[in-house]
């Protein structure tokens, strides 16, 4: 009786294996891994102004497309949004990741950040290090640094928002980088703050703007995450932090040379 259902049962156990397999694998690991990013410049970070990722795309970009490398088995998609609707789409689940994103605790309600036990965020797994300055008039006569009760303008749902707010301030809060900019040359606000690599680069490309300065010091500086979605981390936490590692070794042992390709070419 045995003898005459031992095939069957041998096609029965390798068929559970087969399926078991198959289940550790798509737990260990997505078919595809969603990562989006901001749709305007942050040179060098990022490159190009849409929703397209141009040939050379910034050293970010090669540093997370670097990823696939120790993922063969899941095929990662980047995308680009404006960068509220980044946040938005990592808070609905739409999409896995989210870069360049610094650390704030209204993000880490729905987002995951490398953590310690003793820190909700952890540098050493940081993508790299962002200063935030102000941007003024080079012929405003008033103070270097504006007061709480300057009018001042910031891009909106970038972090330093809520850092001005925390500090006194009520900044405007245009669509763009660029939009900021712009508001100082018209007069509208006294200064503007913003990521120092994107300003400097605004400045130095679009001739309306050549009238504005940085102002030192800086407002603060500040690491850079690829920030993962609660709901993937859940499914996928061994990978997040396999993932967290490599960026690590990229920034470690890439990113100079990437910085130094990509100043080296735009001069």
């Amino acid at each position: 009786m045995i003898r005459k259902h031992s095939g069957f049962f041998a096609v029965l156990v390798l068929f559970c294996s087969m399926i078991f397999s198959q289940v550790q694998a798509e737990n260990h690991a997505p078919k595809t891994l969603i990562i989006a990013y901001e749709d305007k410049a942050q040179f060098p970070y990022y490159l190009g102004d849409s929703q397209s990722i141009p040939e050379r795309p910034g050293v970010a970009v090669e540093m997370v497309q670097a990823l696939q490398d120790i993922l063969p088995d899941t095929r990662i998609e980047l995308r680009r949004y404006p960068w509220k609707r980044c946040l938005v789409l990592l808070e609905n689940g739409r999409v896995d990741a989210i870069f360049n994103a610094s650390y704030t605790r209204a993000r880490s309600r729905f987002g995951q950040y490398p953590s310690t036990d003793d820190a909700p965020h952890d540098p050493e797994y940081r993508l790299t290090n962002i200063s935030y300055h102000w941007y003024r008039h080079i012929d405003n006569n008033r103070a270097e640094l504006p007061t709480p009760t300057s009018d001042v303008a910031a891009p909106s749902g970038y972090s330093v928002v809520n850092l001005l707010k925390s500090m006194g301030y009520q900044p405007s809060t245009p669509e763009s980088s660029y939009s900021a900019l712009r508001m100082v040359t018209a007069g509208y606000v006294q200064a503007a703050a913003l990521q120092t690599v994107t300003g400097d680069r605004l400045i130095q490309q679009k001739p309306e703007l050549n009238r504005l300065v940085r102002i030192e010091p800086a407002i603060t500086e500040k690491p850079y995450y690829l920030l993962f979605s609660k709901t993937f981390y859940e499914r996928y936490p061994e990978l997040t932090v396999q993932l967290w590692q490599e960026i690590r070794r990229q920034r470690e042992q890439r990113l100079p040379a990437l910085l130094d390709t990509y100043l080296a070419d735009d001069q």
